[in-house]
């Protein structure tokens, strides 16, 4: 029974860093999306607004 409980907290500590580590490599390109599509439209909304007020 206690060799079983040892490999199962043995997994869960190989399974915790490389869960972490796959978030964050589909979280940080996620991220940049977001970003870049964001500044894109608030440009768009800068040039339209510039246009509109002439």
């Amino acid at each position: 029974m206690s060799s079983y409980i040892i490999l199962q907290t043995n997994l869960s500590f190989v399974v915790v860093p490389t869960f972490k580590k796959s978030i964050c490599k589909v979280q940080i390109p996620t991220f940049f999306r977001i970003m870049s599509s964001l500044h894109r439209t608030h440009f768009y909304y800068i040039v339209l607004s510039r246009t509109n007020s002439k």
